[in-house]
């Protein structure tokens, strides 16, 4: 799939269609993720975020979730590597960044559940920063907002409740 990929890069990146650049360059950091390549994965991340800022600033298009998605997956990659302090320091970012969408629309809660419940799980399961009463408000927020969603998505809604569970 990687090298598929690659090829179809190396196409569309000889096109105008920057916007579709940036959805490539982030979709080969996760393949390189999936093949535990990080360090490939975070360069690819970088370039997407950096092709996707470019675009705001010389358009009218905003590609905030686009962005936030990244810092996701970055944050994702960083517990891959078990460097957990920069993948709490990186989910609380994203946390504060989809509360800053949900401002213009309010889609972004079940993001923020499900990023709470990582944030939860490295209080949990990590020693250096173990902190179950930390970990337990986390949750309890979580299922909240779990609970604000269960009407407009029941799916979302029993994903985050068994993760949050789970713990």
């Amino acid at each position: 799939a990687k090298i598929i990929y690659q090829n179809g890069f190396k196409l569309i990146s000889k096109t105008k269609y920057k916007k579709y650049i940036a959805i490539s360059y982030h979709n080969l950091g996760l393949i390189f993720v999936k093949n535990r390549e990080f360090k490939q994965a975070l360069t690819k991340y970088s370039k997407a975020e950096e092709l996707y800022k470019s675009l705001e600033k010389n358009g009218t298009d905003s590609f905030e979730e686009n962005i936030v998605q990244i810092h996701y997956d970055k944050a994702s990659l960083y517990s891959y590597q078990k460097e957990f302090k920069l993948a709490k320091d990186s989910y609380i970012k994203v946390i504060k960044e989809y509360k800053k969408l949900n401002e213009k629309s309010n889609i972004y809660n079940a993001k923020i559940a499900k990023t709470q419940n990582k944030i939860a799980w490295i209080y949990i399961t990590q020693p250096k920063f173990k902190n179950y009463v930390k970990a337990k408000e986390i949750i309890a927020s979580s299922i909240k907002l779990a609970f604000n969603i269960k009407k407009e998505n029941n799916i979302e809604f029993q994903e985050i409740l068994s993760q949050s569970y789970s713990y």
